[in-house]
């Protein structure tokens, strides 16, 4: 595993109300070319599915965006992917091209700076909810985000191409001309194949008031998976 190695120790603090601790987490250092990287053998439900992850940021570099996780066209090529992303300032992206345009387009308006926070971060995809609003939901630190500089959903019922496909996925990185490697750490990464879960599966609110992490006890659908 490019970079990959235990680099820290992140654990529920006192007060929380479940007993359950991160012991590890990915350092990805952009200098290093540090990502993970694999091709499921079979397509999953491309309709819903969940992401989750804890993130610090440590972002060097000063231009472009940052890649948590992209699904990319076997052979790479810079206009057909699905990703989630950082940009430099701060903000959360998730997008997905296919050639000249995006199928759908979020990009938040919060801005993630603070070198000395952890973020948990669930992106809950649901493609076949009737209402638009409902059908890509993004939750930062169990609070839905709901301001948005570009709020682009994708149509009701569209088979996300790429993410949770027979094809080329990252995680720390999305292949093009810059590569757009990941500056920070990741820990408890979930990926849950055909469900679009609420915050609270993955995490809760302690007797402090902050939001902790919690152990998922769910199923993980047909390409779904736990980096620990």
């Amino acid at each position: 595993i490019p970079g990959g190695a235990p680099s820290l120790f992140f654990t529920a603090a006192a007060g929380a109300a479940a007993d359950y601790a991160i012991d590890r987490s990915l350092r990805f250092s952009s200098g290093d070319s540090a990502y993970l990287n694999r091709t499921p053998s079979s397509s999953g439900n491309r309709k819903t599915m969940t992401i989750s992850f804890w993130y610090k940021n440590t972002v060097k570099s000063t231009s472009g965006q940052h890649t948590f996780i992209a699904g990319q066209f076997t052979t790479p090529a810079k206009n057909f992917y699905t990703k989630f992303s950082k940009l430099d300032d701060g903000r959360l992206k998730f997008n997905s091209r296919v050639g000249g345009g995006d199928s759908f387009d979020l990009l938040t308006t919060q801005k993630l700076r603070d070198p000395g926070a952890w973020y948990h971060l669930v992106l809950a995809i649901d493609t076949t909810q009737a209402t638009a609003s409902n059908r890509l939901k993004l939750y930062i630190n169990g609070s839905e985000v709901e301001d948005f500089d570009t709020e682009t959903q994708p149509s009701q019922n569209l088979s996300v191409d790429y993410l949770n496909e027979n094809q080329l996925h990252f995680i720390g990185q999305y292949l093009d001309d810059s590569y757009e490697y990941l500056d920070g750490y990741l820990a408890d990464f979930y990926f849950i194949d055909g469900q679009a879960l609420a915050p609270t599966d993955l995490g809760l609110t302690d007797s402090n008031g902050v939001w902790q992490p919690k152990a998922y006890s769910g199923s993980y659908g047909t390409n779904g998976w736990h980096l620990m």
